[in-house]
């Protein structure tokens, strides 16, 4: 194949796919988590389009889960990554990503807000 066909297949395949399924997916996988355990939360924003753009920009989209939840009346997006079993080795993990700015999250708090939000969704 032509080195334009090969660019162009490795801009699609660094886009990131931002589905109902993508997300249902790794809302999952954060629910599935133990609630006392930690993450990094990377970005939050109540646009996708940001979302979408923070990850693709920092080539983030094989390590990262996505969540929705409700805040101030609105849709918000958080991106985390990790998994840490104590407060401690997820602020070493912060410290190793300061470019980023991460932020230690409970799984906890999160897994509420995805819970919260999918209930006031079926009414």
């Amino acid at each position: 194949s032509t080195p334009s066909k090969v660019a162009a297949k490795k801009n699609t395949s660094t886009k990131v796919a931002f589905t109902p399924a993508k997300l249902q997916y790794d809302e999952q996988f954060i629910l599935n988590q133990n609630g006392s355990h930690y993450t990094l939360q990377l970005i939050g924003s109540a646009e996708s389009t940001n979302i979408k753009r923070f990850i693709e920009k920092n080539n983030l989209k094989d390590e990262t889960q996505v969540a929705r939840y409700k805040a101030k009346g609105q849709d918000w997006y958080a991106v985390v990554y990790g998994t840490y079993p104590t407060l401690e080795e997820a602020k070493r993990a912060a410290s190793k990503m300061p470019s980023l700015k991460p932020w230690v999250r409970p799984y906890g708090g999160l897994q509420a807000q995805i819970k919260d939000r999918r209930n006031a969704e079926q009414g």
